[in-house]
């Protein structure tokens, strides 16, 4: 394991090429791609960014973006002038063993980018790094926490590439536990700490609803499971999976379900 570099951008408004601050090696602008040996994970933290290279063609990346510069990729990446923008990245080596991993998660030299949302544990990852290397930190010491970054990124990705743990988190905020998603949609996504537009698209392309169709199928998922499993009043079980009211309960059990909650009931 080792760490080849580690750093970051702050990138005012209509400044000038700020890559070529980076050792003659690592210079990148539009004329002069490069291409390295090892694998770089950037984390782009403000502002719109793009990303070139022959694999990918020319991609834009959002805050909130992971963008993996994978080994002998000839690239280019920049954020857009009139907004400036800020990144930060580790580059470490690049084993067999690692881009294998990469691939098996949707991200390879066509697709290198995975949109992770605002992600403040990926911020302190980060910080942590930074500290270590003002510190003087020694290079097992160092490369062990920036390997312990990707790791981290990797906990965020599903095997289609998309975020897991941001959507496991807002599946058990809506319908886990005692209180069967009895919590609001904003606070569910509150508790990702990702912001509200981002996290409901990656929601629908994780489990395939909305998430306030996921937090109802959930509510009448627990509710026909009491209804057949103890004899509490229909009124008690509406209120205690979320419904407000039995009338709201009853409609929404009945277009679910076919039937009214006593009629199901019945059944057992």
């Amino acid at each position: 394991m080792a760490v080849h570099s580690l750093g970051f951008n702050r990138i005012p408004p209509n400044a000038g090429n700020v890559m070529l601050q980076h050792p003659y090696h690592h210079w990148m602008d539009e004329k002069q791609w490069r291409v390295l040996e090892t694998l770089t994970m950037v984390h782009v933290v403000r502002g719109w960014w793009n990303f070139k290279s022959k694999e990918s063609g020319n991609m834009e990346v959002p805050p909130g973006s992971l963008i993996f510069v994978f080994p002998k990729v000839r690239h280019w990446y920049h954020c857009r002038k009139s907004a400036g923008g800020d990144d930060e990245w580790v580059e470490i080596e690049a084993s067999d063993g690692l881009l294998s991993a990469l691939g098996q998660a949707g991200v390879s030299p066509a697709s290198p980018v995975v949109q992770i949302g605002d992600s403040p544990f990926m911020l302190r990852q980060f910080r942590r790094l930074f500290d270590l290397g003002r510190n003087g930190a020694g290079q097992v010491i160092l490369a062990a926490r920036a390997y312990e970054t990707v790791a981290m990124a990797f906990d965020e990705l599903a095997a289609d590439g998309r975020p897991r743990a941001a959507v496991k988190k807002m599946q058990m905020a809506l319908g886990g536990g005692a209180s069967a998603g009895v919590g609001s949609v904003a606070s569910a996504v509150a508790a990702t700490q990702r912001s509200a537009s981002w996290m409901r698209t990656v929601f629908r392309r994780a489990t395939g609803l909305s998430p306030k169709r996921y937090q109802l199928t959930q509510r009448l998922a627990r509710a026909a499971e009491m209804l057949q499993s103890t004899d509490r009043p229909v009124t008690e079980i509406a209120l205690q999976s979320g419904f407000c009211s039995l009338s709201a309960f009853s409609n929404s059990f009945a277009r679910e379900y076919g039937c009214a909650p006593s009629v199901f009931r019945n059944r057992r």
